[in-house]
């Protein structure tokens, strides 16, 4: 899978498209703390931690310990996304340190 230099993942890369799309994604947490993450996209994304569905579309903030975790989105009607696009973020002030699997540098 790629992704843009803006991030956003077209939805013509995904071929053939499914009825149902699931994007994994990994989180080494080195500080302990908040996170936020944030899905775009023209249809509705539900995010998926640990097994548990935290909510769909907009920012959502989930409390991590220090290790590796896999966050999960799911695209229910791909066929109307044009694109998706991840974010995610540490709260202003947060302890929180991170990096995305694949990421450079340290968030």
């Amino acid at each position: 899978m790629f992704a843009l230099v803006d991030g956003g993942l077209p939805a013509q890369a995904i071929v053939p498209m499914p009825k149902l799309l699931v994007l994994r994604g990994d989180v080494d947490v080195v500080t302990a703390g908040p996170l936020g993450a944030k899905a775009t996209s023209e249809t509705d994304v539900q995010l998926v931690v640990e097994g548990k569905s935290v909510a769909s579309n907009g920012i959502q903030m989930v409390e991590k310990a220090v290790g590796s975790h896999r966050m999960y989105f799911v695209i229910e009607s791909p066929q109307k996304m044009k694109s998706v696009s991840v974010e995610i973020t540490k709260p202003s002030g947060a302890p929180t340190q991170f990096t995305v699997v694949g990421a450079e540098r340290p968030m």
